[in-house]
């Protein structure tokens, strides 16, 4: 079997995957993936607000407080900033953070994002995706929807 054949049915698969999955963690797709664009955004820019940089404003009140904790904690231990850590205010801390991968080389960048859309995603979906899933779902994301809405 050539590579792209095999290429193929493995998108084919997650295609599939992506079709299965219920509304509710379809629609969170976007969110966990509109969140991690919105980081790649900021860390070449100064905002004050990270968080609402980060987390879009039209979110349900509980999606928006569990990111807003949740992300400074899963950012700093992807990261393994030990000087980061004594920051309390939790906006400054990821300004701190990202400044950080902003320093870092592209392919180390990539990991990240890929890992953290993986990780949010699986956190959102509430026990409905296992990494796997997720990292799967977040990759069709990128390939599929999201580039070809830029490419339009």
């Amino acid at each position: 079997m050539s590579l792209g054949k095999f290429l193929r049915k493995l998108w084919l698969g997650i295609s599939n995957l992506f079709k299965k999955i219920d509304k509710e963690v379809k629609e969170i797709v976007p969110v966990a993936i509109g969140i991690i664009e919105n980081i790649k955004k900021i860390t070449d820019t100064h905002i004050g607000d990270v968080i609402t940089a980060i987390i879009p404003g039209d979110l349900d009140d509980k999606i928006h407080d569990q990111l807003k904790e949740f992300l400074p904690k899963a950012i700093m231990n992807l990261t393994l900033i030990g000087d980061i850590a004594a920051i309390e205010d939790p906006n400054e801390k990821l300004k701190a953070i990202l400044a950080k991968i902003n320093v870092s080389p592209d392919d180390t960048k990539k990991v990240f994002y890929h890992g953290l859309a993986s990780l949010v995603l699986e956190r959102l979906a509430d026990g409905k995706f296992d990494w796997s899933d997720a990292t799967a779902v977040a990759e069709y994301y990128y390939q599929h929807i999201l580039n070809e809405e830029k490419e339009d």
